[in-house]
């Protein structure tokens, strides 16, 4: 029994270290890290904020808080009760009037700000659907890439201006090596054209002055042997 009982204990042991070891039955997909976000500039905001915030609170805040009262004391001191009021009397205009012009106006701006919202809204809701459009065709497209863009309006555009910006600065360093190297072989190729040329301008002011000294040299012994001739002519005739 007691054999038994260790071997029961031991197969129990060993199936559950085989669960343990064994991989899930369904992995999901890994998902890639973005490359760039959003999260940048909302950290950039925070820290220039937070920058702001110690300088102003270290150099500031209590020179602020030291004088304020006294500020405010003599400004409301020297305005009056009702601006509307008193501006009314010197330009003798009716105030009621003009405090339901104003209150009109508010109740114009703040329904013009609620349509903003509104609109903005349906704007976002819209960019929202096309960004999972484009992020979907990307993905479904590249599939090893998915979670390279994070699925918002602003870190789309994002993503494009930064990839916009990489093929700009690629394109721009293989024109300056184009650049380079074409400037290389010109130099090289214009250098060679240039040798060989002086080689041939050499070899032909050579040739040309050993011609002209072999005429010379024939010129000369035409001449030396032009009276040998004539004596002989002479010679011939008086026999």
């Amino acid at each position: 029994m007691d054999r038994t009982k260790m071997r029961l204990l031991t197969l129990v042991i060993v199936a559950v270290a085989a669960q343990e070891d064994a991989p899930p039955a369904t992995s999901e997909a890994k998902t890639r890290r973005p490359i760039i976000s959003t999260d940048i500039l909302h950290g950039t905001a925070e820290l220039f904020y937070d920058v702001y915030d110690s300088l102003h609170s270290k150099f500031l805040k209590a020179h602020i808080d030291k004088h304020s009262a006294t500020l405010s004391a003599s400004v409301s001191g020297i305005l009056p009760d009702d601006p509307i009021v008193e501006v009314c009397k010197k330009l003798q205009c009716d105030a009621s009037q003009v405090k339901d012009v104003h209150k009109t106006t508010q109740e114009k701006a703040l329904e013009a700000w609620e349509a903003v919202k509104l609109k903005s809204t349906e704007l976002q809701q819209q960019m929202t659907t096309y960004t999972h459009f484009v992020v979907d065709t990307f993905e479904t497209a590249l599939p090893q890439y998915a979670g390279l863009i994070v699925r918002t309006p602003g870190n789309l555009v994002l993503f494009v201006l930064y990839i916009a910006a990489a093929v700009y600065a690629l394109v721009k360093l293989a024109l300056v090596a184009f650049w380079i190297f074409w400037t290389l072989l010109c130099c090289l190729c214009c250098c060679g054209c240039c040798c060989l040329r002086r080689k041939s301008s050499k070899v032909a002011e050579d040739t040309s002055k050993k011609n002209g000294k072999a005429s010379k040299a024939a010129e000369k012994g035409k001449a030396a042997t032009a009276p040998a001739k004539e004596t002989n002519k002479s010679n011939n005739k008086k026999k």
